[in-house]
């Protein structure tokens, strides 16, 4: 790759501001190397889609790289899918979840340029969700990584109050303040062949991995077979909590009766209004979900 066509769309407020650093020295390594680029800057949650779609429909041969978090990701996703453009990310998040499962550092700005500057391209999945009320027409969003639904959806909801946490810190202290509020709610779980009521902690919908920085609640997870893994977690007391989630960070807690997995190409999950459901991280409206 040449660099012409390189549009990169970067969120200089990724891991609570650190990530106008990484795009600082993103913009001195591209000129090091005189990569021709045009680089945007985000300033509002959702502006990265509307750079990106703007930018798809006069440049559809672009290659456009999502700068940031796995919600930059999820935004510029949106924002180009049907539009020709490739997508391609610089990780620099705090939890950078959806590149793990395609083989890019989580880590290393510098990694992942070597990868996008090499040309190297590969097809993935993408899951497509709604979320409304009842009977009223919802809004539809594009996935990369991953649904939560449920307690993990509510741990998504905590993290937009802690502004001065990042990284790990940031998902630890979101899990344990969940843990002490949250209350397990009823939900019918719908795949093909099989409808489950019952109440959930959560359910995990994966197209990758891993979630939430360290969390492999769909460890088998794979983003190009065409099936989601789904990972339902029954009714839990506090302690019980805090004895199956550890083995999460080693996707081992599947030796917990408590733990149920599900692999299919759809799924339904119906719950009482005010059910947090996030995509990729970013917290969605409340109530019915359908992929």
């Amino acid at each position: 790759m040449t660099g012409t066509g390189l549009i990169f769309i970067a969120n200089p407020f990724a891991m609570r501001g650190k990530g106008a650093k990484y795009i600082a020295q993103l913009e001195e390594e591209l000129k090091r190397r005189c990569v021709a680029y045009t680089l945007l800057r985000t300033e509002r949650r959702l502006h990265a889609m509307e750079l990106a779609r703007e930018a798809a429909e006069t440049h559809p041969d672009a290659t456009i790289v999502a700068v940031g978090g796995d919600g930059t990701v999820n935004e510029v996703a949106n924002g180009i899918l049907g539009r020709g453009p490739t997508l391609g990310i610089i990780p620099v998040g705090s939890g950078n979840d959806f590149v793990k499962s395609v083989g890019i550092d989580a880590h290393s700005v510098a990694a992942a340029l070597e990868i996008l500057l090499a040309g190297k391209t590969f097809l993935v999945d993408v899951g497509k969700v709604s979320v409304g009320e009842g009977e009223r027409p919802a809004g539809v969003r594009i996935f990369m990584n991953g649904i939560g639904i449920g307690f993990d959806g509510y741990i998504a909801a905590r993290t937009l109050r802690y502004k001065r946490l990042r990284g790990w810190w940031l998902y630890l202290v979101s899990f344990l303040r969940t843990v002490a509020v949250f209350r397990t709610p009823d939900m019918v779980v719908r795949v093909p062949g099989v409808e489950i009521h019952s109440p959930h902690l959560l359910v995990s919908i994966g197209n990758g991995h891993s979630s939430g920085g360290k969390f492999l609640l769909t460890p088998d997870a794979v983003v190009d077979d065409g099936q989601l893994d789904i990972c339902l977690v029954d009714d839990l007391s506090t302690a019980r909590i805090l004895r199956v989630f550890p083995s999460v960070f080693k996707g081992t807690h599947d030796r917990f009766p408590e733990v149920h997995f599900l692999r299919a190409p759809t799924i339904e999950v119906v719950g009482a209004r005010g059910l947090y459901v996030h995509a990729d991280g970013e917290l969605l409206s409340q109530g019915e979900f359908n992929r």
